[in-house]
């Protein structure tokens, strides 16, 4: 008796493959909770990721700005204040395609800005890309979030 027992349960536990379905249920319960926790921590990620490649971006343009006023002021262009993306002005228009050739037409998609300039000189500007802006405030860029809803505790200072 007891080797057909034994028997009997050597084949039904041949014949069992496979997963039961509590196990299933479990392992997709324990996913689900993982992936509720882990939701949250990527959002902050990303958010700290947009954050800095705007900052690099407005840094990058500020270089970029710079650089072609001193250009065009050096070729004694005139520079009226303040210059903007669609700028017609002699002078103006000038600082803008140099902007654009310095950084690359796609990369200022998008973008709005307003440069002041002062005695060959960036001395303010405004840049907004992608729900950010950052302005030149005493030498700093100032960045921070043009959604009303974010907090203003949210604002960055770079240098």
């Amino acid at each position: 008796m007891k080797k057909i027992l034994q028997n009997n349960l050597k084949k039904t536990k041949k014949n069992q493959k496979g997963f039961t379905l509590i196990e299933l249920i479990v392992v997709i319960a324990i996913i689900g909770i993982l992936a509720a926790m882990l939701v949250p921590s990527m959002t902050g990620y990303l958010k700290r990721a947009r954050e800095t490649r705007f900052t690099a971006d407005a840094r990058t343009f500020y270089t970029a700005a710079q650089a072609a006023v001193t250009s065009i002021e050096g070729q004694d262009g005139k520079i009226t204040s303040p210059i903007t993306q669609a700028d017609e002005k002699e002078g103006n228009k000038k600082v803008v395609d140099e902007i654009k050739s310095l950084m690359g037409a796609t990369a200022i998609n998008g973008v709005t800005y307003k440069i002041t300039v002062s005695e060959g000189a960036v001395t303010a500007f405004t840049f907004t890309k992608d729900g950010y802006e950052a302005k030149l405030e005493n030498g700093d860029i100032k960045v921070a979030p043009t959604n009303e809803e974010e907090e203003e505790g949210d604002s960055l200072s770079q240098n």
